[in-house]
């Protein structure tokens, strides 16, 4: 398991700088399900894609999720920074005893600081497990992340 801990970790973070084209990454950490690392980089002033790779200790298992993101920024108006509720789609894959996959729909919310560069989020998904079998899930996580100039 740690094996497969370490390629995700590795995996996760090569994809993240693969598709970062003058754009900031942000990478940080995530609590809830899974619990362990995240990662973001915009791909547009709406949109982002988000990914965490971490346990989920609630069956034990280790997990790796992937979403496409839209951000609505004119709905909730704050003083200082944005929040912006977020939209997405993606996947995740689940490594149990036999590898499970799913689609997700995370909905959230996330702060951006207006002097810092840091988000924080919470978010919920609804999940469709497709294989090995059919069925609805749904997980919750909250994380911030520091963002990087490259």
């Amino acid at each position: 398991m740690r094996k497969i801990a370490c390629f995700s970790l590795i995996a996760i973070s090569l994809i993240g700088k693969s598709i970062v084209l003058k754009k900031d990454l942000g990478l940080g950490i995530v609590a809830g399900d899974p619990t362990g690392i995240t990662i973001k980089t915009w791909t547009g002033s709406s949109t982002s894609v988000c990914g965490a790779s971490g346990w989920s200790f609630k069956e034990d298992y280790f997990q790796i999720n992937c979403d496409f993101i839209y951000h609505f920024f004119d709905l909730i108006k704050v003083e200082k920074g944005e929040l912006p509720l977020y939209l997405g789609m993606g996947g995740r894959i689940l490594f149990k005893k036999e590898i499970e996959i799913g689609i997700r729909v995370p909905v959230g919310l996330t702060y951006l600081f207006e002097e810092a560069p840091f988000d924080l989020f919470f978010e919920i998904s609804p999940l469709l497990n497709l294989y090995p079998e059919t069925d609805f899930d749904a997980s919750a996580s909250i994380g911030g992340r520091v963002f990087l100039d490259l």
